[in-house]
């Protein structure tokens, strides 16, 4: 299937990172294979899917923000969700000579990629909730370690397939 760019944008710092958010739609209960290139002169890369069921097709997006810095906190930014939404954050960094491990806080981490190349080493992570409630998700803070990393966080809110609930009438609970 075709994919279409949600967001793309470089990390913080002087240093060139990079997380770019796809999505595409795929409706079928099995496994389905994914495809993807990058055309850019890269050193490394890391890359990572994930797949959820019962995503409203027809409106799955409910919002998606995105931070970028530099520091020891990856904080993704707060966006409005609706009740029974699926949030998922995504973070990007790129460190120097070092053994990559961002400290998961949410629910449900995705997972981490890690690639290495000389002296750089890029860490692609994803972590999700589900919310109750609607409203603000306020910010999400993932701590990188005791060095400054330059990285990009993103937070993505999914839209529940809205389910009918039948209710009885006072004639039919009688």
């Amino acid at each position: 299937g075709v994919f279409s760019l949600l967001d793309s944008g470089g990390c913080g710092g002087v240093d060139s990172c990079q997380l770019a958010v796809w999505t595409r739609l795929d409706d079928s209960a099995g496994a389905s294979q994914i495809f993807c290139n990058w055309d850019l002169n890269t050193n490394v890369f890391a890359a990572g899917t994930v797949r959820y069921s019962g995503v409203d097709i027809n409106n799955p997006i409910i919002g998606l923000e995105c931070e970028t810095g530099v520091g020891s906190v990856a904080t993704a930014p707060s966006i409005n969700t609706q009740k029974g939404s699926e949030v998922i954050w995504i973070v990007s960094l790129l460190r120097y000579n070092l053994i990559p491990k961002v400290t998961a806080q949410a629910e449900n981490v995705l997972f981490e990629a890690t690639s290495s190349s000389g002296t750089q080493t890029i860490e692609l992570f994803a972590a999700s909730s589900t919310f109750e409630e609607s409203g603000p998700t306020g910010e999400e803070e993932f701590p990188l370690g005791t060095n400054s990393d330059n990285w990009r966080a993103c937070t993505i809110a999914l839209r529940a397939v809205q389910a009918n609930i039948p209710t009885l009438s006072e004639w039919g609970l009688g």
